[in-house]
């Protein structure tokens, strides 16, 4: 009797992750390759941003404040706005172009695995159960 929809090979369920996996996922990040060298310029920005802050309030505490200079410090003040402001603008445009970003590689690979699966035989698919597919 033929076994049929039986197969017996089990997916482990813990598995190494390798170079070579994570080479097969760079050939999908390849084309948004322009998006990630913006979003990495992004996060280069937001880093000076939380550097230059503190430095900025070190300023005031330490020479606007004590010499009574209303000008510098209203500068500062506005300074530090502008910068947390384009800091905020920053943080939204990451996130939302890391996921966009995410997305349209799950796009691309769904749209490789269903054509593969369109092109495997008959045969395959009657020797394994459903779910396994």
């Amino acid at each position: 009797m033929a076994k049929r929809n039986t197969f017996r090979e089990d997916e482990e369920l813990e598995e190494q992750i390798n170079l070579h996996d994570i080479l097969r996922i760079g050939v999908y990040l390849k084309p948004y390759m322009s998006r990630i060298a913006r979003i990495l310029a992004v996060v280069v920005m937001m880093s000076c941003i939380a550097v230059v802050v503190p430095y900025l309030t070190k300023i005031m505490i330490d020479s606007a404040i004590p010499s009574k200079n209303l000008i510098l410090l209203g500068e500062l003040t506005g300074l530090m706005a502008v910068l947390i402001v384009m800091y905020e603008f920053g943080l939204r445009y990451r996130t939302v172009e890391i996921t966009r970003v995410g997305q349209l590689m799950l796009k691309d690979m769904r749209r490789d695995i269903f054509t593969h699966i369109q092109t495997l035989p008959f045969s395959y698919f009657d020797s394994r159960p459903h779910g396994k597919i």
